[in-house]
């Protein structure tokens, strides 16, 4: 059931990224029932562990590449504080 509502949750919002602490606040969960649930649906390769450890879904990494196949640009919105969103964040760093 637990499992559900989280694949649910993921489901609905395709661009949900969630730390493994958010995660446990979102569904009222102990880590260690919260870090199950999520490995399950990682090793089932719904989710995915991306490189700053949040989770998301596997699905939403080739999306970025589908649509530059396509043709459509990403603008990146400065956010206050000068905040980058997007990919341009690693670019402005180097």
């Amino acid at each position: 059931m637990i499992a559900e509502q989280i694949y649910g949750e993921f489901r609905e919002m395709p661009g949900l990224v969630l730390t493994m602490a958010q995660a446990c606040r979102l569904w009222s969960l102990d880590d260690s029932t919260c870090r199950t649930m999520i490995t399950q649906l990682v090793e089932s390769g719904f989710l995915c562990r991306n490189a700053d450890g949040t989770y998301g879904r596997a699905t939403n990494l080739t999306a970025r590449s589908r649509m530059a196949k396509a043709g459509i640009q990403f603008v990146e919105i400065e956010r206050p504080g000068g905040a980058l969103s997007g990919e341009d964040r690693s670019a402005r760093r180097a």
